[in-house]
């Protein structure tokens, strides 16, 4: 079941069947309930996320106060988007808008698998 959710993901999805498989032992799949949060801004980036069902909004507070969205993601897409390539901390806020379901992959292990598998760091690369 984990490989199948792995293969529609657009990054995985040119993947062999045995790399798919690769990635799927560093991924965890996480049910979040409606207003849970999968980071907050300024934490240590460890994670990143592929929705596969429900929403989630990334927001940040202005030196004011105020809650800035920053966007909206739902079914298909990577939370944060730039997490692969960065070192930095979340850049913002990112809570489930509904129950949601997600593949999370910890960006250690990910980077520790693309430096072992460069076939696998090629594909993901050329998508």
């Amino acid at each position: 079941m984990l490989k199948d959710l792995i293969s529609q993901i657009t990054i995985f999805n040119t993947l062999t069947d045995e790399e798919q498989q690769e990635i799927a032992k560093i991924t965890h799949i996480r049910h979040f309930h409606k207003s849970n949060h999968l980071f907050y801004q300024h934490d240590q980036m460890e994670y990143f996320f592929f929705i596969i069902d429900g929403n989630i909004k990334v927001y940040r507070y202005s030196a004011d106060g105020r809650e800035q969205i920053v966007n909206f993601f739902g079914a298909g897409e990577m939370v944060p988007h730039h997490a692969i390539f960065r070192d930095d901390p979340y850049p913002a806020n990112a809570v489930s808008m509904n129950e949601i379901k997600v593949l999370m992959i910890g960006k250690a292990d990910f980077e520790t698998l693309l430096k072992n598998h460069s076939d696998i760091m090629i594909k993901c690369l050329n998508i």
